[in-house]
């Protein structure tokens, strides 16, 4: 909780930090490569599961976002998923690595994504932008959806899948795919 007030023409700010543990909400994804490397314009397979906190598969909406892997070198300390930010007893922070990328080149700016009927979107041709930007994925019931990655960047991908549920679960992993 923070108030912040402005007393005698000064800004003051305080805060309390109040705990909330909802970790039963908290999925696990995992996402697999179909191999542990790949050649430059290779198609990466992923398949991505997700399970709740018993292990149950369950149906979830997916965002996925692939980029350049050494856009998240300079972090120094990545800070948890961005669902065991808020369903963890801990203090509300963000995905380190998902705040410093520019996520696409739609509309001129560098936040949003990118429409699929942009032949250079997909392709790579935009350097040090995301590879790949994909919204409106689900898993089945069995909890597994399967998508491609065309693996056109300089060097390593780093790969992010952000999971929900209708009932407010959530769920991130990231993994990092190596190219030759």
């Amino acid at each position: 909780v923070v108030f912040t007030h402005i007393r005698n023409g000064m800004y003051f700010t305080e805060d309390l930090p109040v705990y909330i543990s909802n970790s039963n909400r908290l999925l696990k994804v995992t996402v697999t490569p179909d191999q542990p490397t790949y050649a430059k314009g290779q198609i990466a397979h992923v398949t991505i599961t997700v399970v709740d906190s018993a292990g149950a598969p369950v149906a979830a909406k997916l965002l996925a976002d692939g980029y350049e892997a050494r856009m998240s070198s300079n972090v120094l300390v990545d800070q948890a998923s961005i669902a065991a930010a808020f369903l963890t007893p801990n203090r509300l922070a963000t995905n380190g690595s998902s705040s410093l990328v520019s996520i696409g080149t739609w509309g001129g700016g560098m936040c949003g994504g990118g429409p699929p009927d942009v032949a250079g979107f997909a392709s790579g041709n935009y350097p040090g932008q995301s590879n790949v930007w994909l919204s409106g994925l689900s898993t089945d019931s069995t909890g597994r959806a399967s998508i491609d990655v065309p693996m056109n960047l300089p060097g390593p991908v780093r790969f992010v899948v952000i999971a929900n549920t209708a009932t407010s679960s959530w769920g991130q992993a990231e993994i990092d795919m190596s190219l030759q």
